[in-house]
């Protein structure tokens, strides 16, 4: 809509290798050379959806005590897709005092009165002397967290990430991020593939926290909300049958 812009520019940019590319013409100034999550688009994966507590809910945690912890909260959609709605990022907490705050946001911010696991960095069932010489994940569950170990494989991680990130059939990602989780939105894009292994994010990128509990909710297997029908079976003399048996008939006159 320039109307003093060259003839051909446009054209110009459109030949450009794809990052600069995108950072010129389209504006988006995420992407970088080397980036691992090219799919990426904070204007199409930030959405903040109304997840109801009837949805089936999991959790993904990256342990840490002097590193930071991260812990996500995952509502399973019926399409199959995934809702990050909740995240918490924080350092120097306790495993009991860990567990007692998990509580309150699951059951006072987010309403929910059960998930269906947390899956953790299996590194936390090993015994570190924490919690009375109860491994991390032990004490987690010893304070009714449904915990499982998650899979550590990090290649196949990322790519089912990749697969996440990439457009559902009707357009929107299989992975919407709620706009609260600034720590995701911030590492996510900035993460940079390795120099020596580009199907792996760089070792040496220090923030990686929220991305390694991403992989594990990724690697967890997550299925869709299914909804089941009540059951509605009457006697054959009750009103309830009597009413069933009327509007079977209506239907089919109609």
């Amino acid at each position: 809509d320039n109307p003093y812009m060259a003839h051909g520019y446009q054209e110009a940019l459109e030949g450009l290798r794809a990052s600069r590319r995108r950072q010129l013409l389209d504006g988006d100034w995420n992407v970088f050379e080397g980036q691992m999550f090219e799919e990426w688009r904070e204007d199409h994966h930030v959405q903040r959806l109304a997840a109801t507590t009837d949805l089936e809910w999991f959790c993904g945690l990256d342990w840490g005590y002097n590193a930071p912890f991260v812990c996500g909260w995952y509502a399973c959609l019926p399409d199959g897709k995934l809702y990050r709605a909740r995240e918490w990022k924080d350092r120097g907490i306790h495993a009991e005092d860990f567990a007692k705050r998990w509580w309150e946001i699951t059951r006072r911010e987010l309403g929910l009165s059960r998930v269906r696991y947390v899956v953790a960095d299996p590194a936390i069932k090993q015994k570190t002397g924490a919690g009375r010489g109860e491994s991390v994940m032990e004490t987690l569950q010893r304070y009714g967290l449904p915990m499982t170990a998650g899979d550590n494989d990090r290649v196949n991680g990322w790519h089912r990430l990749h697969e996440r990130l990439r457009p559902a059939p009707d357009g929107t990602p299989w992975l919407i991020v709620d706009p609260s989780c600034q720590y995701l939105r911030r590492t996510l894009p900035a993460a940079p593939s390795a120099p020596k292994n580009p199907e792996d994010v760089d070792p040496t990128f220090a923030e990686d926290h929220a991305l390694d509990e991403l992989r594990y909710a990724m690697m967890s297997r997550p299925s869709p909300t299914r909804y089941t029908a009540p059951s509605s079976t009457f006697h054959p003399l009750q009103a309830g049958a009597l009413l069933q048996e009327a509007m079977a008939a209506s239907t089919d006159r109609h």
